[in-house]
């Protein structure tokens, strides 16, 4: 899925908030789709990783998770978390 979103929110090493429903220039887009939120949370043993994602509707969360939303984000945070342990070395 091509994707020409736009950053709304950045904090080095605690927020991202990302969206399909502008794209460069600020332009609406025609079709938008959601807009995530990835939180980095520092706990003193670690960090945690939080990724919320918002839809413009119900019928667009649907086909989110049908596309294999749950399981593809499950495998990026697994990605993640093993190249983590990597520098942690």
């Amino acid at each position: 899925m091509d994707n020409q979103g736009v950053f709304l929110e950045i904090i080095p090493q605690e927020k991202l908030v990302f969206t399909d429903s502008y794209s460069e220039g600020w332009k609406p887009a025609a079709d938008p789709f959601m807009t995530a939120i990835i939180l980095f949370e520092e706990d003193g043993a670690g960090t945690h990783y939080t990724a919320v994602a918002r839809h413009r509707s119900q019928e667009a969360a649907k086909s989110h998770e049908d596309m294999g939303f749950f399981d593809g984000w499950g495998t990026v945070a697994d990605q993640l978390e093993a190249y983590a342990q990597t520098l942690a070395k």
